[in-house]
């Protein structure tokens, strides 16, 4: 019967003489309702439409959906079904597809649940971040204030009392995690929440007289052992270079653990301890410091008591007098600055003399020279004289063993030579030029070898030969 309406009124169209623009401009409406009704008597027909429009809808972006013209223009295009807007909308209906608008608004709500579930308690995301998160990442131009709608629908609080919860939770936790015996005082929540927001001591004390929770003072009576624990920890971890005074224990005692004493019973309390006090605990961290300097300095030029008090101020941060420096330096047994300055040059006069060895003995210029050269000491000759006297080592010129030396190192040089190529005057002439210094002629050493009793290379080899 409605196929036959449709025809019926299809023909009384064309007989009017309406050209296909007008047909289409003003008729398109009502013969494209008459079209959809026909279409969707096939039940199998109509199931494939909505096949259609549900894998559409099912791929489409879910920040940007497809309204009903769109399905209806892509369905046009992919497929043969023509369909109006209107026809698209009753089958989104019927397949309880919500429009597009709020098919968004439910994608934009869930990713903002999402993100404030995941953010930071202590540093919320506020509606600003939002916004500018949603523009980068999905290009939807939302306003601040449509983001705030969007929060408040969801029963989000603002981002100032998400904070305020945050914190809350937080410093309830760490008293809640806290040990009986030590209670954790607001000074110490103030340093664990400093990573994530900055509040002072008095904030964090508002925070727990809003949850109720007493003072550390209150959930903790502190017992006389546990009053010695915490002076002794405080004062094993001062700084050794500026150890705190009994004062300075006392005022952190109260500060940090609300313990209240009076210096009088601090002082009975460290004697107790066996704890010396300040000066003198940094006394004795003091001579360290001065013993390691004193014991690495350069021995021909010793550090003066004004130079280690220098040192002790910029490398240690210890502000000692000159006269305190040379105190502690006599009570380490370390002599003067002139006395470790004459000891370092005697040995390294000793050095000197030792290392060239009795063939090639230094005068005392060749000694002064070479100071001078590594040490840019200028001392004269005859305080090198007074060092050698001191020393017991007699002058180069009257070096009574010298010739002796040359004489056995010869003797050692033919005893050790290869029999098959023995030592030549001039060998043995040009290995003592090498290796002492001493400039001899090949006649000196043919006297030498002829006192030793010692042939000539070739006599020597010859022995050999026959031997």
């Amino acid at each position: 019967m409605q196929i036959a309406v449709f025809l019926l009124l299809l023909a009384m169209v064309t007989s009017c003489g309406l050209t296909d623009h007008y047909f289409k401009t003003h008729s398109s409406r009502v013969v494209g309702r008459v079209a959809d009704k026909v279409r969707l008597l096939g039940t199998e027909h109509v199931t494939t439409i909505r096949k259609q429009i549900t894998q559409i809808i099912t791929n489409e972006n879910p920040f940007k959906p497809l309204t009903d013209k769109s399905i209806a223009e892509q369905l046009r295009e992919e497929s043969s079904f023509n369909l109006s807007t209107y026809a698209v909308r009753k089958h989104r209906v019927e397949l309880a597809i919500p429009s597009s608008k709020k098919r968004r608004t439910t994608e934009i709500l869930n990713r903002i649940e999402q993100w404030i579930s995941n953010e930071d308690p202590l540093r919320p995301l506020t509606d600003k971040i939002i916004t500018d998160q949603i523009r980068e990442e999905f290009s939807l131009d939302l306003s601040t204030y449509a983001v705030r709608n969007y929060r408040i629908e969801l029963g989000i609080p603002t981002p100032a009392k998400r904070r305020v919860n945050g914190i809350s939770n937080q410093i309830k936790q760490m008293i809640g995690n806290e040990g009986l015996s030590q209670p954790v005082t607001d000074r110490e929540i103030v340093a664990q929440l400093k990573t994530s927001v900055n509040l002072s001591n008095e904030r964090v004390r508002q925070y727990r007289e809003i949850l109720g929770i007493p003072s550390s003072k209150k959930r903790k009576s502190f017992p006389k052992s546990e009053i010695l624990n915490r002076m002794e920890h405080l004062i094993q971890n001062e700084d050794s270079m500026l150890p705190l005074t009994d004062k300075e224990v006392v005022n952190q005692l109260r500060e940090e653990f609300s313990i209240n004493l009076s210096e009088a019973t601090f002082y009975k309390y460290r004697k107790k301890l066996n704890i010396p006090s300040s000066i003198k605990r940094r006394k004795d961290k003091a001579l360290t410091p001065i013993k390691h300097l004193i014991q690495n300095e350069d021995p021909i030029q010793p550090l003066t008591d004004k130079m280690i008090a220098d040192q002790l101020r910029e490398e240690y941060f210890v502000n000692l007098s000159v006269n305190t420096v040379q105190n502690y330096r006599i009570e380490l047994g370390i002599p003067s600055y002139e006395k470790r300055k004459i000891d370092g040059l005697l040995n390294r006069v000793k050095h000197l003399i030792k290392g060239k060895g009795p063939v090639n003995p230094l005068t005392d210029k060749e000694i002064v020279d070479q100071l001078k050269e590594e040490f840019s000491v200028d001392l004269s000759e005859d305080t090198i004289y007074m060092y050698r006297k001191k020393l017991g080592v007699p002058h180069s010129t009257k070096h009574s063993n010298r010739k002796a030396e040359i004489l056995n190192q010869i003797k050692q040089w033919i005893t050790n030579e290869d029999p098959l190529q023995p030592l030549t005057d001039k060998s043995i002439a040009d290995q003592l030029r090498e290796e002492f210094s001493v400039n001899l002629s090949d006649s000196t050493i043919h006297r030498y070898r002829m006192r030793l009793g010692i042939p000539s290379s070739k006599k020597r080899k010859k022995k050999l030969n026959v031997k």
